[in-house]
């Protein structure tokens, strides 16, 4: 399978621009990510035997600056007794009256994936990723974006078919399924240096002139 693909694996201190990477985590949830979670959305749909809620229609989703645009997002949550809560919550432990006395059950509502498709943005001040769907993995805590993925912060930009972002570790991999030099579609990144970085960046407002535009305005 490796000699089908070419594989250009980045550790985060190699790239500024695979900052977005760790950047990334303010949307997905986790134990570093703080401040509410704002989604919005033509309509939703809630599945219960699925443990599924689905938001359809220019789904725009805010957490500490960051925001995710897609077409639509799924956002699958963990049933009775699945999950990293339930080992918690099988120890002898005092239980907590909830506001209708009963007891808080934390085995249930916690995210297990997060899946938006179609015309995917990623967007913090500094960094903008997109491509055609992106996934957030609980286990093992992993962000995959497919679909012609193009990352840029600055002027700098890289390409490729497949962007995984490892939250544990902050190491970033581009895939493409294309290998063998002189082809087209192999991985590409352009790097500038922090001067010419800078000029870029104040000629173009604070983003470079090959940042693709969101799916809408802040």
């Amino acid at each position: 399978m490796a000699s089908l693909k070419r594989i250009w694996t980045m550790s985060l201190a190699c790239g500024a621009l695979l900052l977005c990477g760790q950047a990334a985590a303010q949307i997905a949830p986790g134990p570093g990510d703080n401040g509410p979670t704002d989604i919005t959305g033509d309509s939703a749909d809630r599945y219960e035997d699925k443990h599924l809620t689905v938001y359809h229609g220019d789904v725009e989703v805010v957490q500490n600056g960051a925001r995710l645009l897609c077409d639509t997002l799924y956002i699958y949550s963990y049933g009775p007794g699945e999950g990293p809560d339930a080992q918690k919550a099988a120890k002898p432990a005092p239980a907590k009256p909830a506001a209708g006395g009963a007891a808080e059950d934390n085995t249930t509502g916690s995210i297990k994936q997060l899946v938006a498709e179609g015309h995917v943005f990623y967007v913090t001040q500094n960094e903008t990723v997109r491509g055609d769907r992106g996934v957030y993995d609980a286990e093992p805590d992993t962000i995959t974006l497919t679909g012609g993925v193009v990352a840029v912060q600055g002027k700098n930009v890289v390409r490729g078919d497949k962007m995984i972002m490892d939250r544990k570790t902050g190491h970033t991999t581009m895939i493409s399924n294309v290998s063998g030099r002189n082809k087209p579609g192999r991985v590409r990144g352009v790097f500038y240096n922090d001067n010419q970085n800078s000029q870029g960046q104040n000629a173009q407002g604070g983003q470079g002139q090959n940042a693709p535009a969101p799916a809408k305005k802040p």
